[in-house]
């Protein structure tokens, strides 16, 4: 009987194990994804500034690979306001970048919007050059 409740144990400490693993690689893709899925088209699979709609912009979209300068700290806030349209320009103000932070709240399949945003500013701090 106590083979089987340390066999049951283990059994969950592996599913545990798989569970968190498949979170980890699921929170990993989901930034890169998203970036494709909602940022791309501006800003280019490269995020240089050359997606196939940049030139149809009054201005040219930002190249994200360039955002952190060398030896400085990523500017993550701003990078945050940018997506939810709460910074310069404001969500009121001149802007021809969509207002990320209101869509996601009514898309499906996108997580909540904090986790959302997070997840691609953690995607767009990963391809930074400068670092």
């Amino acid at each position: 009987m106590k083979a089987i409740g340390i066999a049951a144990g283990t059994a969950c400490l592996l599913l545990g194990l798989v569970a968190t693993a498949s979170a980890q690689m699921s929170a990993r893709s989901e930034g890169p994804n998203m970036y494709r899925q909602y940022c791309a088209t501006c800003h280019g699979l490269d995020a240089k500034g050359n997606g196939p709609t940049a030139s149809s912009l009054k201005k040219a979209p930002a190249d994200l690979t360039v955002l952190q300068a060398a030896g400085q700290k990523f500017p993550g806030e701003r990078v945050v306001h940018a997506i939810e349209g709460t910074g310069e320009g404001g969500p009121h103000g001149s802007r021809e970048m969509p207002v990320w932070g209101q869509v996601f709240k009514y898309t499906k399949n996108t997580p909540p919007v904090p986790l959302a945003v997070q997840r691609l500013v953690e995607y767009i701090e990963s391809i930074q050059v400068n670092k």
